[in-house]
């Protein structure tokens, strides 16, 4: 086995879901029995730091947009201190992993798909070989930024993505691709255990492009209800350290809730913990779906883009998931919609067995994930 890898990945920007990827990634090197050394790019902030313990913090290359356009040319990294690290990480990994999640889309920021096919393209640069690994791609609208995505992904040693959607996007850009899951799955698979639940619904919202604080009102008003009508309490959970202000009304200067109802975890753990005391979930963060399902507790997932409802589509009928999508949600049928779906989640939640919630699977009982870093880490 290689004796050094590097991770490249969205890791430690506030995102904890984010971690639970890198925390299952770290799992399935521990199921394959990787000993050797891990380095893993690092945005600095602090948080999940029981999973980061393991693996050395490498910071992020500066990459604002001259530098980005600067190092598209040229290839190579400008001299200082994040950028020798980078590098000097870089040179002395044998292996490279670039680890999961939505990075290469432009539907929240155009500029992701670049910097993520740079860093992909310095590590081609460097002769390294190149693993994508539980990847979600698209949409990506920008022509270059599709250009940039088929170039990387074409060159990369094995391609790896987490759902049909994606495989798709990528052999429409006349890359293969192997189907597997996220790798946070593994890691919920590995620590979840049987805690006692708590008259609970747990809310997960994020931020969006056309999610406006009308629709969230109107929904937290919807939730409310229902939780007074059976009995629950209800609490809002932020997923995201940078979300700080996801359930402040800033024009009225309040909160859609109150403020002592709202979970800001600084850890991964704390975040699966949190779902699985809960006897009810309404996510939008796919992470909160997946942590929560996965855990077994009851979910509705409310999918804002169609990749959300695709990951699931094949798992309703082994998990406890209802989904719903934020198109078909106005202001007339809302209310009706969520109390509806949360009733019959609440009232006919699904008892699975172990094996039901378990990884998409493969001759030898690895899942593909599994067998996807044991064929790339010999």
């Amino acid at each position: 086995m290689p004796k050094s890898i590097l991770i490249i990945g969205n890791y430690g920007a506030g995102n904890l879901g984010d971690d639970a990827i890198l925390a299952g990634i770290l799992e399935e090197l521990n199921v394959i029995g990787y000993k050797g050394a891990i380095k893993v790019t690092h945005a600095g902030v602090k948080t999940s730091t029981e999973i980061y313990k393991s693996v050395q913090r490498i910071p992020f290359p500066p990459l604002g947009i001259r530098t980005k356009l600067r190092n598209l040319i040229r290839y190579k990294l400008e001299k200082s201190p994040e950028k020798n690290e980078f590098q000097k990480a870089l040179d002395e990994s044998d292996k490279v992993i670039m680890g999961g999640g939505g990075l290469f889309t432009d539907s929240e920021s155009i500029k992701a798909p670049f910097i993520w096919a740079i860093l992909a393209r310095f590590v081609l640069k460097a002769n390294k070989p190149l693993l994508m690994y539980g990847q979600s791609v698209g949409p990506i609208k920008n022509p270059l930024a599709r250009l940039l995505t088929r170039h990387v992904f074409k060159r990369a040693e094995i391609v790896m993505v987490r759902d049909r959607m994606t495989k798709e996007f990528l052999n429409n850009l006349g890359v293969s691709s192997v189907l597997g899951t996220d790798p946070a799955v593994k890691w919920v698979e590995t620590i979840r255990r049987k805690i006692p639940k708590k008259d609970l619904i747990l809310v997960c919202l994020r931020n969006f492009p056309g999610i406006s604080m009308e629709w969230k009102k109107m929904l937290m008003k919807s939730l409310k209800e229902f939780a007074n009508n059976n009995d629950l309490e209800l609490c809002a959970l932020s997923m995201d350290t940078r979300e700080q202000a996801l359930y402040k009304d800033k024009k009225n200067d309040e909160y859609i809730i109150s403020r002592d109802s709202i979970f800001s975890p600084h850890s991964a753990t704390e975040v699966l913990t949190a779902l699985q005391k809960a006897k009810l979930i309404v996510s939008m963060r796919l992470h909160g779906v997946i942590l929560g399902a996965y855990c077994s507790t009851p979910t509705l997932a409310i999918s804002y883009t169609n990749k959300v409802k695709d990951y699931f589509s094949d798992l309703v009928n082994s998990l406890p998931i209802s989904i719903l999508e934020i198109s078909n949600l106005s202001k007339d049928n809302l209310s009706s919609q969520i109390k509806q779906a949360l009733g019959s989640l609440y009232n006919n939640a699904k008892k699975i067995d172990g094996s039901a919630s378990k990884s998409k699977k493969i001759s030898g009982g690895d899942s593909i994930n599994t067998q996807i870093l044991r064929s790339f880490l010999p």
